[in-house]
């Protein structure tokens, strides 16, 4: 992504990318975030056009991040992030324990 492609990020739409590498759901990250599943596949489609990578491919019922997705992640890790805000509720839930650890810190 180059210089020009970062202007047009914002931080709504990286909140939604945060809890979607934590979730690895479309549903789940509209129900923690207080919006709905269209709207959230409207951020992915801007993401994703955006970073020019999918970020994330379906895997039965779970989707699986990228290499590009995992990189945006601040350790790489989803299971040693905090776990993400509940923002319909202002909550945070736990992390399932199903979560990927990364070599260097778990």
């Amino acid at each position: 992504m180059d210089r020009t492609a970062y202007s047009e990020l914002n931080l709504p739409d990286l909140r939604v990318l945060s809890v979607l590498l934590r979730e690895r759901s479309i549903t789940r990250t509209a129900e923690l975030m207080g919006t709905t599943q269209p709207a959230i596949s409207k951020v992915l489609g801007h993401l994703r056009r955006q970073f020019s990578d999918p970020l994330f491919v379906r895997n039965g019922r779970a989707m699986q991040p990228t290499t590009r997705a995992r990189s945006t992640s601040p350790t790489g890790c989803t299971r040693c992030s905090p776990p993400p805000m509940n923002y319909a509720h202002r909550q945070r839930p736990s992390i399932p324990n199903d979560r990927t650890a990364c070599s260097a810190c778990c």
